[in-house]
C-alpha cells in the first residue's frame, strides 16, 4: 500500500480553445483565481487601483496593463539565435563579433530554459564559416541547434 499522499494535479491557464484570449476573466496570465483552486504554490496579488492620488496613468492603469499583456504568453514562439551575441572567444566565425557577448555555457543555459514554451520555430544567423578558421563558431551553432530542438515538445 502506497503511504504517498495524493497531490491534485496542476491547474493551469483557461484553454483558449474554449474561452478566447479577449475574452474571460482578467487575471495573470490567464490562471485562475485563488478562490477556485484548492491549493496555490504561487500567488499573484495586487491592488488594481491607488485612488488616494490624483490621475496618475501609472498607478490607475498599470496593473490591468500588465493583465491584459499577460494573455499572450502562451503564444507559439519563434527562435532565433544571432550567434554574434557569444563573445569572439566562443564564436570569431561571424562577420559582426561582439566583444563582451555571453559564454557558450551560459547561451546554451539560456536555450534550456526555453523549455515548456511552444516553440514552433527556430533559426540560427550570422554564422561565416570564412571567419570560422578553428570550427569554433560551426560547434556552438550546432550545439545550439541540437539544443533547441531539445526544448521543441512533444507533438501529440
Amino acid at each position: 500500500m502506497n503511504d504517498e499522499p495524493i497531490t491534485p494535479a496542476p491547474v493551469g491557464p483557461v484553454d483558449a480553445a474554449v474561452v478566447p484570449r479577449y475574452g474571460g476573466e482578467s487575471t495573470f496570465a490567464r490562471l485562475p483565481r485563488l478562490d477556485s483552486v484548492a491549493d496555490a504554490d504561487v500567488l499573484i496579488w495586487g491592488v488594481p487601483i491607488d485612488s488616494g492620488v490624483s490621475y496618475r496613468p501609472g498607478t490607475r492603469f498599470g496593473p490591468t496593463h500588465i493583465r491584459q499583456g499577460s494573455r499572450l504568453l502562451r503564444r507559439p514562439v519563434y527562435v532565433s539565435v544571432d550567434i554574434d551575441v557569444l563573445d569572439p572567444a566562443h564564436a570569431p566565425g561571424t562577420g559582426t563579433p561582439e566583444a563582451g557577448g555571453l559564454t557558450s555555457r551560459e547561451l546554451l543555459e539560456m536555450v534550456r530554459g526555453l523549455a515548456g514554451l511552444n516553440i514552433v520555430g527556430m533559426d540560427i544567423v550570422e554564422v561565416s564559416p570564412a571567419y570560422d578558421h578553428a570550427e569554433l563558431t560551426a560547434l556552438a551553432a550546432a550545439h545550439t541547434a541540437y539544443e533547441l530542438l531539445s526544448v521543441v515538445p512533444a507533438r501529440r
